[in-house]
């Protein structure tokens, strides 16, 4: 059986009567041939780390990914070793995912509430302790860190994942599938700035921190106020994140339609 790593589901959905529900469940995904499996966590018997550590230990191909663990309930050398005793169990199918967690709940339980800037701040941090550093004087929302460390040999390359969640308003998505034809195709912002950066770290030519085209593949930013300002006037969209080719190849097949670039 194929397995499609496109194609997931989330497991233990809703409100469940028993964990082990899960396992069933992972073994027909496995049988279908799905290819990821989401585990969310909610504090009564869908603890994350356990959950996780069982989709592994029962599954043999399937990935498995947090969505979403919220990184301000553990100590972040918590985290950051159960992810890696997983990546190493699983074979390197777990990636870790969070997201922000419910305001509400988090005020009253007496908990850091996750921001954008946080979760930025943790994953670099995970990074860190990943690839075997020492890291000393760490401080986030969560607390003062005088050590974090892991150990030393590693040198992991474990996914992190994230989790969100948003409105629109009816019919006013911006889809790949509503172009038609004789559209003008546009293009925002300067294109190959990250296939640069890449280019060059492979020939051992890494761009310097703060050149243009390094931010663009280390920290590249979504452009949510021009997408908001093109609801009027946009029928479709898409972003360039695999390339101009491939990415408009993504939204042709959608809609069924050719595309013609002069150059």
């Amino acid at each position: 059986m194929a397995v499609h790593k496109e194609l997931g589901f989330y497991t233990l959905a809703g409100a469940p009567r028993s964990p082990r529900d899960m396992l069933d469940e992972l073994a027909h995904a496995e049988r279908l041939g799905l290819g990821t499996a989401f585990i969310s966590e909610r504090f009564n018997i869908k603890e994350a780390g356990a959950l996780t550590g069982a989709a592994c230990a029962v599954t043999s191909g399937i990935e498995i990914i947090t969505a979403a663990t919220n990184h301000t309930t553990r100590h972040p050398v918590v985290t950051a070793s159960w992810a890696s005793t997983l990546h190493l169990l699983s074979g390197g199918r777990f990636s870790l995912g969070i997201g922000r967690g419910i305001e509400a709940m988090f005020r009253a339980y007496g908990m850091p509430l996750a921001t954008t800037e946080s979760m930025e701040s943790f994953a670099l941090l995970m990074r860190r302790l990943w690839k075997g550093e020492t890291v000393l004087g760490h401080e986030d929302i969560t607390g003062k860190y005088p050590v974090l460390r892991l150990d030393p040999s590693f040198d992991l390359d474990i996914p992190l994942s994230i989790t969100a969640f948003g409105e629109v308003p009816p019919d006013r998505a911006l889809r790949r599938d509503r172009a038609v034809a004789e559209d003008d195709l546009w293009v925002s912002g300067a294109l190959g700035g990250a296939a640069l950066a890449v280019r060059e770290a492979l020939a051992g030519r890494m761009l310097p921190i703060g050149h243009p085209a390094r931010a663009r593949m280390e920290r590249p930013q979504p452009r949510v106020s021009l997408g908001l300002a093109l609801r009027p006037l946009a029928r479709a969209a898409i972003d360039v994140s695999d390339g101009l080719l491939a990415d408009l190849g993504h939204l042709c097949e959608r809609s069924g339609l050719g595309a013609d670039i002069s150059w």
